[in-house]
């Protein structure tokens, strides 16, 4: 663990403590990806690395996997992953940035980046998520999915889309100048 600032983090081998009710996160390909942790507002919270090395994802790196069900975001060529088990009832804050790259047929390449985006929620026990990166109308954001497993054997999970992004957390030195 390195201790950085006031966030403990983790690297890329995260996993809740055991006996604790916890759900599972996919956190999808991106050149940044964090995953901050925290019972509450007042506590500091615990981060991991969920970054997938975006050169050598397709070729090199394999996904993280601890059994979740296959979605068809999952099931991408080069769509890169890791999963892990987070605590239940914690507030949750994916950040991801968005890296696209693209050759036009004239040959010249098209590239499209955002600064890390984020996005809150307080997940359920024994509930499964996954999490990834998009634009829409040149602006970048993260989308958490509740997954639900298909009916039969091999069917693909579907994914809701979790509306509700919960507000940040007050500054500590806001809270201790307000109550002075």
């Amino acid at each position: 663990m390195l201790l950085i600032g006031c966030v403990t983090t983790v690297e890329n081998e995260y996993a809740a403590p055991e006996g604790i009710p916890h759900a599972r996160i996919r956190v999808h390909h991106s050149t940044h990806a964090k995953v901050y942790l925290a019972p509450s507002c007042d506590e500091e919270p615990i981060s991991f690395d969920a970054s997938v090395s975006y050169l050598l994802s397709g070729f090199i790196e394999s996904n993280k996997t601890i059994g979740m069900p296959p979605t068809k975001l999952a099931s991408g060529l080069f769509l890169k992953y890791r999963e892990y088990t987070i605590p239940a009832g914690y507030r949750t804050r994916v950040e991801l940035d968005y890296f696209a790259a693209s050759q036009t047929a004239g040959g010249a390449g098209v590239h499209y980046t955002c600064k890390p985006v984020s996005f809150s929620f307080i997940p359920d026990a024994g509930k499964d998520y996954d999490a990834h990166s998009y634009t829409s109308g040149n602006r970048c954001y993260v989308s958490i999915r509740e997954l639900t497993k298909g009916k039969n054997e091999g069917d693909m999970a579907t994914g809701k889309q979790i509306e509700n992004d919960l507000p940040p957390c007050p500054r500590k030195e806001t809270q201790k100048a307000a109550t002075k």
